[in-house]
């Protein structure tokens, strides 16, 4: 859906192990103001983390909630407030 709206300028950013510092640099410079995050019901106990803990502190509010047959669950967060 967002490719369908041209009144704003958007980017699609995927969170892999390879993006991961690209990821949470745009973090630190405050420039996501949304993120989507699907959760897979499955625990490797090994692996990498996304979100460091050197990240500015922000306040996120869930806007949308989906649960799928298979387990995976799909949250949407906007962001709320940037602390300073």
């Amino acid at each position: 859906e967002w490719r369908k709206d041209g009144t704003n300028i958007r980017y699609l950013a995927e969170a892999t192990p390879d993006t991961a510092d690209y990821i949470n640099g745009l973090l630190r410079m405050r420039v996501v103001d949304e993120f989507i995050l699907y959760t897979v019901p499955f625990i490797s106990g090994t692996g990498r983390h996304f979100f460091k803990s050197a990240l500015p502190e922000t306040r996120w509010t869930l806007t949308s909630q989906k649960s799928y047959p298979n387990g995976v669950s799909r949250n949407i967060y906007t962001l709320t407030e940037v602390m300073r």
